[in-house]
């Protein structure tokens, strides 16, 4: 069990420039070995929304990601998922939420995901404090929270939910963000590009960092990407760097 310090680091280099990690969908482990001995990335991020998990596969890759020294986080299932507590125990680090709205739907999160004074996790002996050895280390730390910006209604109400002081940052869920504005997967357009420099702006204004996914391996998307100013980027997914890998060569 790796300590907390690639955690720490994390967050810290974030404040300063720009981190990526990739996204997990597929439950692999030799997968998530391959991704995480890159040199490139900082963090694997396990997709429990859209992938096919299970507990017991689940921490045997958090295991693999812990190996290379990089930070395992997760997309939860939904904003009103149960178990944030035990996804913690069990070593991730940081917690995705998606398809937040207002500020209420955050602090439901923190409450499960810190531990008292600052929030209502229930204190034991866990894999997340080697039983017990690195017990005062994991009251310490607060995980990496970052809320997903991809309905109208979180726009409207950005502000708001950026100010709360254990919120990290926002992430942007393209497809779901241009579908709610509709103009579904259409990122060039204004009317995506505005939502963009809007939350790019609040973030600045807040001092939390701004995130979004680049799914489609592209250099040049990353490039462009980085140059805007994002700050925590996801670049791809394991399944699509593997479609487009094979269909590139075939």
């Amino acid at each position: 069990m790796k300590d907390f310090k690639a955690a720490t680091d994390l967050r810290k280099k974030i404040k300063k420039k720009f981190s990526l990690g990739t996204w997990i969908q597929i439950p692999s482990q030799d997968n998530v070995e391959i991704l995480s001995n890159s040199k490139k990335l900082d963090w694997i991020t396990f997709d429990l929304e859209h992938g096919n998990f299970n507990g017991s596969k689940l921490i045997d890759m958090i295991r693999a990601v812990e190996k290379s020294n990089k930070v395992p986080f997760v997309r939860l299932q939904s904003k009103n998922q149960k178990n944030i507590s035990n996804l913690l125990d069990i070593g991730i680090k940081g917690l995705i939420i998606p398809m937040i709205n207002n500020k209420d739907d955050v602090i439901k999160i923190l409450n499960k995901a810190l531990f008292p004074p600052f929030g209502k996790r229930g204190v034991g002996y866990t894999r997340s404090n080697m039983y017990g050895s690195k017990f005062r280390e994991n009251m310490n730390f607060k995980p990496i929270i970052v809320a997903m910006v991809e309905t109208k209604e979180s726009l409207k109400n950005l502000d708001d939910i950026l100010s709360l002081k254990y919120l990290d940052g926002v992430f942007i869920g393209p497809y779901d963000l241009s579908t709610s504005l509709g103009v579904t997967a259409k990122f060039k357009s204004k009317i995506f590009q505005d939502a963009v420099n809007k939350i790019l702006n609040v973030c600045k204004k807040n001092k939390k960092f701004f995130g979004i996914h680049v799914v489609e391996p592209s250099k040049k998307d990353l490039s462009n990407t980085i140059k805007k100013g994002f700050k925590f980027i996801a670049f791809s997914t394991d399944a699509v760097l593997l479609e487009r890998s094979i269909n590139k060569y075939l």
